[in-house]
């Protein structure tokens, strides 16, 4: 598979033709390490990385490298998801909508 993306430290490959899948791997360590998806429209979803590998600043980089490649991104993520609503709002995107999770 052919890197869709590069920065120093990660690649981003998309899997498959066509899915809007892609994995997140080091460079260095040349194995994977997490996921995300894009949708037509560019929402980022599901942007996952390995316990292992959290809070070393990986989903930075991969929102960062989104971005310098003019990839303009909209996301919205849980209420109880914290980490990724600092991240989001360290890295300056708006807090304009608030998804509240019902329970079942």
């Amino acid at each position: 598979m052919k890197s869709w993306l590069k920065s120093k430290r990660i690649s981003v490959v998309e899997f498959g033709k066509n899915t809007g899948f892609y994995v997140i791997s080091d460079r260095e360590l040349a194995k994977p390490i997490g996921f995300f998806g894009l949708s037509a429209d560019n929402e980022l979803y599901n942007l996952f990385i390995e316990p292992i590998y959290r809070r070393k600043g990986y989903a930075t980089d991969v929102i960062q490298l989104l971005r310098d490649n003019k990839i303009r991104i909209k996301t919205v993520t849980s209420t109880k998801n914290v980490s990724m609503q600092k991240l989001l709002e360290k890295m300056g995107f708006k807090k304009w909508l608030k998804y509240e999770d019902k329970e079942l």
